[in-house]
């Protein structure tokens, strides 16, 4: 089978490493994967010289025409659909409805591949046809990504150490999670705080307005005592040093408002780290009280314009608010209970094996495309109900 993968793939958005998860999968399983690059984030993905060079090897500048595509991105502006071979896209959104443009765009698709049984829903009841659409979870590789990789070189004191990894957008609730930490813990307490993150579409190179942002939240809410311990990590990081940040922590931990699959959360967990994480939207496919610390929602909000490139994606939308008084119970009860929190990501990595590798990811992959090569119907989904949630009413 020969395909090609176009859509983001060198910088670091998480559609590029959904790309290279999929194009390495694939490759494993002897597909020959050809890529057509289409990335729009300034960072690059931290990749090393012979990496890329392998990837830039298979490289095109159009599809071949009798071989199948997979779409991977936005919609509008990704998606092609009416080629004469099959056209798949792969997509995913956090919140909890989609544009109708995108409905129009998802159903000319042969196949809509969305990560998460979560978005599988808000696809559907979105209008998009069901019979196009297949979950495609995103595995990590549990070799590169195993709790016996060295340990990021961060000299951490043996403090309690939580870390998060994300872009700073206001989704991925860094406001939240920094509101909590410095309500939880001060100066005096064994904890460290190494948060991961970079703006990519602001010219911050050097992350000082990233830097600002916590040194203003440090002010307004650190404890008169003095504020707990924060790493901040700004710059790129190359790919190869990422698994040793998790090793590095006793727990991952992100209040995130909306994902469409939470890749570092997962990653983290194939590192035998639990993940402090909100229960709402992706994430509810593999994170549960036995592997993690499920964090609970008090209610959806709709999801307001925050001056950033994706704001009408989600106009007239809703995503999560954790609960910030959790989160704060949450932080704390995972730095006294060592042994559980260990406990629990050993459960965690467990959990990733059987279900969650890019040895999973491709053997799915392959028997979507060789469903959409026939042009049959394929297998219907059973799409869940309408999450029952109002803006007034806790989140379930």
């Amino acid at each position: 089978m020969r395909l090609t993968i176009a859509g983001p793939f060198f910088d670091a958005s998480g559609y590029a490493q959904a790309n290279r998860i999929l194009a390495n999968g694939l490759l494993r399983a002897t597909v020959d994967v050809r890529i057509l690059p289409m990335d729009g984030n300034r960072v690059p993905a931290g990749m090393s010289t012979e990496e890329e060079a392998n990837w830039r090897s298979r490289m095109v500048s159009t599809p071949p025409a009798d071989e199948p595509v997979v779409y991977s991105g936005l919609p509008e502006g990704y998606f092609q659909p009416g080629r004469g071979c099959p056209a798949v896209g792969l997509t995913m959104l956090e919140s909890d409805r989609i544009p109708q443009a995108w409905v129009r765009i998802c159903n000319r698709m042969d196949q809509v591949w969305v990560p998460s049984s979560f978005n599988a829903s808000t696809f559907a009841e979105s209008g998009v046809y069901a019979e196009k659409l297949r979950i495609l979870p995103l595995g990590v590789d549990p070799e590169l990504f195993s709790p016996s990789v060295p340990a990021y070189p961060l000299d951490t004191g043996g403090k309690f150490v939580f870390a998060s990894v994300s872009e700073w957008v206001p989704r991925k609730g860094q406001d939240i999670l920094l509101r909590a930490y410095l309500n939880t813990f001060t100066a005096a307490d064994p904890v460290l705080l190494v948060l991961k993150t970079y703006d990519g579409h602001l010219a911050d190179p050097g992350g000082g307005q990233v830097r600002r942002r916590v040194a203003a939240l440090e002010k307004e809410v650190g404890p008169a005592s003095g504020a707990p311990a924060v790493h901040l990590i700004t710059e790129p990081l190359p790919a190869s040093q990422l698994p040793g940040l998790y090793t590095l922590a006793d727990c991952f931990v992100l209040p995130t408002r909306g994902e469409g699959w939470c890749l570092p959360a997962l990653e983290a967990m194939a590192c035998a780290r639990p993940a402090i994480l909100t229960a709402w939207s992706a994430p509810l496919d593999y994170l549960n009280p036995e592997n993690s610390y499920p964090l609970p929602v008090e209610k959806l909000v709709p999801v307001l314009p925050c001056n950033h490139p994706t704001d009408g994606v989600y106009s007239g939308s809703r995503w999560a608010e954790p609960s910030l008084q959790a989160l704060c119970q949450l932080l704390r009860h995972a730095c006294d209970h060592r042994t559980e929190t260990a406990a629990k990501g050993k459960r965690a990595r467990a959990d990733v094996l059987s279900r969650f590798t890019v040895g999973h990811t491709a053997a799915l992959a392959k028997r979507y495309l060789d469903e959409a090569s026939r042009r049959g119907s394929g297998e219907i989904i059973n799409v869940p109900q309408k999450l029952n949630v109002s803006d007034d009413t806790p989140a379930k």
